[in-house]
């Protein structure tokens, strides 16, 4: 459907529409399709990143996202060039030409809605109760022939309980743009931030010398070490140093 140029909501309401349990429902279902299940809705997020998924053209992807650090459960995604992809690894439900049809379709979208919706905080907001990203839509109010005006609203708040959001994401970029001002009109004093700055060459170039000191003392060590070693390796092949006394001076002088 998508790669003969129908869109995702429009996809998304066939499915719906037509009683097809999301991937979610199918899981923990079996079922492909149950009028009496009204839980597991599509939703766009789930169409865009399936038209995405390698999987369906024989291909295994890894390492998509990596833990930000061991201290927080927060995960990133992975560059697409650092990601671990293998070829052919099952079967394909999918040919490759439909799938980069597709991929050339999702391309050309999203370059023109990145031109038209540039949108300042697109991709930072997040939902507090269900923790998915927000999404900027564009609605018009009750007045029919009133152009339409962008709104921040979670796509998952009939399934989680979430709030359903309706805010203008004019007035509140307004709001984060003036608290930031306010926050850098507070803080923002140069001469402190230099301060700060010339401490923190100043602490690195600290322990960047430090550790060429510590490297420097290792390395002596071990040439000392490899000198005696060699001295009595020398006294050994002379029959001054028996070999077993050779081999007890090298073990406790590399213990």
């Amino acid at each position: 459907m998508f790669s003969n140029e129908i869109g995702s909501r429009s996809i998304v309401k066939y499915l719906n529409n037509n009683h097809y349990l999301s991937p979610i429902g199918y899981r923990k279902t079996g079922n492909i399709q149950n009028k009496n299940e009204n839980q597991y809705k599509w939703n766009e997020v789930t169409i865009c990143n399936m038209l995405k998924n390698e999987v369906y053209i024989g291909n295994t992807v890894q390492n998509k996202k990596t833990s930000i650090s061991y201290k927080v459960k927060k995960r990133k995604t992975v560059q697409k060039e650092e990601q671990i992809k293998v070829e052919n690894t099952h079967e394909a439900i999918i040919d490759k030409n439909t799938f980069e049809k597709v991929k050339i379709i999702i391309k050309k979208r999203s370059s023109n809605a990145k031109i038209k919706y540039n949108y300042l905080l697109r991709d930072l907001l997040y939902c507090h109760h269900c923790k998915r990203k927000l999404q900027i839509v564009l609605k018009k109010n009750s007045k029919s022939k009133a152009k339409p005006h962008p709104y921040i609203t979670c796509s998952n708040y009939n399934k989680n309980g979430c709030y359903s959001l309706n805010i203008s994401y004019e007035k509140f970029e307004k709001h984060i743009i003036y608290l930031i001002k306010n926050i850098i009109k507070e803080n923002a004093n140069k001469n402190i931030l230099n301060i700060e700055y010339e401490k923190k060459l100043k602490k690195d170039f600290e322990t960047e010398e430090n550790n060429k000191i510590e490297i420097e003392k290792i390395e002596n060590k071990i040439n000392e070490l490899n000198n005696k070693l060699e001295k009595m390796y020398e006294d050994k092949l002379k029959g001054i140093l028996l070999e077993e006394d050779y081999i007890r001076h090298a073990r406790k002088n590399y213990r």
